[in-house]
């Protein structure tokens, strides 16, 4: 499958940096190829995927496929949820 990233998600990689939170592609990746958990939304074919960062935090991903193509929305650190 061809992984593709929209405009949104490509800028979020510049302003996670500012915060000193850096990602690369390779570990949004990870997180779609293999989550811990998985969450379809209620707007068709979108779906949120994350992995544990650590302890206290995951990392969420959310996209949507189209055919034989995952477009990379956006994605963002979360607190995990107790």
């Amino acid at each position: 499958m061809r992984i593709i990233y929209t405009k949104n998600a490509l800028g979020k990689f510049l302003i996670l940096k500012k915060h000193n939170l850096v990602f690369s592609r390779r570990k949004i990746e990870q997180v779609v190829s293999k989550p811990e958990h998985f969450d379809i939304t209620n707007i068709p074919g979108k779906i949120i995927v994350s992995k544990s960062l650590d302890k206290t935090h995951v990392l969420q991903v959310v996209y949507k496929v189209y055919g034989d193509i995952m477009k990379i929305i956006t994605f963002y650190p979360a607190e995990k949820e107790e």
